[in-house]
């Protein structure tokens, strides 16, 4: 199979799809690797690994999506490249549709097999692809809100782990999933005060096994994130329902209800976000002030650290590309766990959450 790698072209996004070793992996399964000019370069990887590797870098995105059997991307396709994609032709990269109906339409149209990276699924209900990245994101969400806090951003100009005398900044993480967990190791580590709430008991019983002592935690009673909103000085939106738009949990009135100069970190705006007033931002411009507090909500967050995530993202996604590649888009779509992420194929769309059921 041939395989593409296009340049990614959303602004500020400097992740690559494949590392020059996952190039080399591929190409000794037997698959031929097309890599764009460049497109790795924003993740400190230059276009000689990639040679060195076995791969052909071709001079455009054209080159890439024409010839490719298999195009793997991080991001979803915008569309400038929709119009590249050919009938049959197999898409791997992140997609949400769930929020992206648009999209959704223009894939059938385009008559591809679309897998979703966020969409795969363990029989245990584990997300794989989506892990490593949630991990990353949830480590970021404390240190931007953590910047969020100070004055010169609108915030309330505190250090998130206090001083000596001086008390550690509340946070409060709605949500007890990988991106939650990894908010509070973050937090722990840099001496906040933490509180996670989430209707799943035995996820908010992780934080009581292996951080006791460390995370207050809270059944997300309509009541409870009401009193921890009160409370807080940054709040957290992690919650994610696997395959679907994410919940929302905060509403523009119980917005309110947060002090002046306090922050929301929504990194669940790629899927709809957790808060009514979540409106998507960029790297470059990251936040707005809503009724006196901060909201921060960059969908492709993860980029702030593309070499990290790049490395993160390919060492959890070329298990499940190169099992892709072996089987085909139909030998795919027989295979359970490869099965769960097939979004859209021969013209419908496959996964509920994409279809709104």
């Amino acid at each position: 199979m041939i395989i593409g790698v296009p340049k990614e072209i959303r602004a500020q996004e400097e992740r690559v799809a494949l590392t020059p070793s996952a190039a080399r992996t591929l190409v000794r399964a037997g698959h031929a690797v097309l890599i764009q000019q460049g497109a790795g370069h924003g993740s400190g990887l230059t276009d000689d690994e990639y040679i060195r590797a076995g791969s052909e870098i071709v001079p455009s995105a054209e080159d890439v999506w024409s010839r490719a059997d298999l195009v793997w991307k991080v991001e979803d396709p915008l569309p400038a490249e929709m119009r590249l994609l050919r009938p049959g032709q197999v898409l791997f990269c992140f997609l949400h549709l769930p929020v992206r109906p648009d999209l959704s339409s223009r894939l059938v149209e385009q008559g591809v097999y679309a897998f979703g990276m966020e969409t795969f699924q363990t029989s245990d209900g584990t997300l794989p692809l989506q892990r490593p990245l949630s991990e990353i994101a949830g480590h970021l969400a404390i240190l931007e809100g953590s910047r969020c806090l100070q004055v010169q951003q609108g915030g309330l100009g505190i250090l998130l782990g206090g001083s000596t005398g001086v008390p550690a900044a509340r946070v409060v993480i709605l949500g007890a999933g990988t991106v939650g967990r990894s908010a509070a190791r973050a937090a722990i580590g840099l001496g906040a005060e933490v509180r996670a709430l989430d209707v799943d008991l035995e996820a908010l019983r992780w934080f009581d096994t292996f951080l006791p002592g460390r995370v207050h935690t809270l059944f997300a009673t309509p009541h409870a994130v009401e009193e921890s909103l009160l409370a807080a000085d940054l709040v957290v939106g992690a919650a994610l329902v696997p395959g679907h738009r994410s919940p929302r949990l905060v509403s523009r009135d119980q917005v309110g209800l947060l002090q002046p100069g306090a922050v929301l970190v929504d990194v669940a705006v790629d899927m709809g976000g957790c808060f009514e007033t979540t409106v998507p931002g960029t790297l470059e411009r990251p936040t707005r002030i809503v009724d006196g507090v901060v909201h921060h909500a960059v969908p492709n967050l993860c980029g702030a650290v593309p070499r990290t995530a790049t490395y993160a993202l390919v060492h959890a996604a070329l298990p499940v590309g190169l099992a892709i590649a072996a089987r085909g888009s139909r030998g795919a779509s027989e295979e359970p766990f490869l099965a769960s992420g097939l979004c859209v194929s021969e013209g419908e769309v496959r996964h509920a959450g994409a279809r709104g059921t």
